[in-house]
């Protein structure tokens, strides 16, 4: 009897918000976002928009996610990137992830309001409802919103930040990893179910 295949990865991509994922504490690691699915976690510290413009696509036409999690935009913000350049650019990265496999399925994590950003607030507000509004499941897209994670009572939980305001702390990602779980598990069974459905047809 041959051996049953090998479920599609989940590939995480951006910058270091996801790239930090991979090394914080074992509970709460990126690579148990998904229990029954290996997790490639690729994402690079300090990169923005640009950087991922030539690479996404062939990074997920060479995996074959079942899931894409994208977390870029911070950066471009904190590096004076107009919220209209950012946008276009993000629309790009979309539209190349999303044509270079056509099972993928993409979840964008919102930038996050970080205490270092808080000068840029209103463009990384208008940043994520644009893209809460340009993502659709009918796309094969989703957009989750992290900052209720990490506000109480309406303001910014600092004791889930390091001590630069900008990066997480392990209690910040285990969150992450509850709140982003069903989010994935959810889109990656639309995914199979497709597969399979293509097949029996």
């Amino acid at each position: 009897m041959p051996a049953p295949p090998v479920p599609a990865p989940v590939l995480l991509a951006g910058s270091s918000i996801f790239a930090e994922w991979a090394t914080t504490d074992p509970a709460a690691r990126s690579d148990r976002l998904c229990p029954d699915r290996r997790v490639d976690n690729q994402a690079v510290c300090g990169t923005q928009t640009p950087d991922w413009l030539p690479t996404l696509g062939p990074l997920v036409g060479a995996v074959r996610p079942a899931v894409l999690c994208l977390y870029v935009g911070s950066n471009d913000l904190a590096n004076g990137r107009s919220v209209g350049r950012l946008l276009s650019n993000l629309d790009r990265l979309f539209d190349d992830a999303l044509a270079a496999c056509p099972h993928t399925r993409l979840l964008y994590g919102s930038v996050i309001r970080s205490a270092h950003q808080s000068a840029r607030f209103g463009d990384l507000d208008a940043v994520n409802e644009a893209v809460a509004r340009r993502l659709r499941p009918a796309d094969r897209c989703g957009f989750v919103d992290l900052n209720p994670l990490f506000h109480a009572g309406g303001r910014l939980d600092g004791s889930l930040f390091q001590d630069d305001g900008v990066h997480l702390l392990p209690r910040a990602y285990a969150r992450m990893l509850a709140c982003l779980q069903p989010r994935i598990a959810a889109v990656a069974s639309v995914r199979s179910a497709a597969i399979g459905g293509r097949g029996s047809g």
